[in-house]
């Protein structure tokens, strides 16, 4: 993860141990995860994150983001959540 408050670190090597909360905005699936930064130790829980995405509304089909991927937290406010 990069441009994070969840550690000091420059890039949080992050170990996800559950999920907090899972939500659908418009066609992005996202989660708040808990977990812990490898590298320095911090424990919590992320903003959310994008899991994937909704492809065929109508068939359901979702696509993934890249596990191998850095990928930068989502800046939505805590009041705006997504939809359930």
């Amino acid at each position: 993860m990069t441009e994070t408050e969840f550690c000091s670190c420059d890039v949080t090597d992050f170990l996800a141990e559950g999920f907090t909360e899972i939500g659908v905005d418009a066609a992005s699936v996202q989660a708040r995860l808990s977990g812990r930064c490898i590298q320095c130790g911090t424990e919590g829980t992320t903003e959310w994150m994008t899991l994937g995405r909704i492809v065929e509304r109508d068939e359901r089909a979702f696509l993934p983001v890249d596990n191998d991927a850095v990928q930068a937290l989502s800046q939505r406010s805590s009041n705006d959540e997504p939809d359930d």
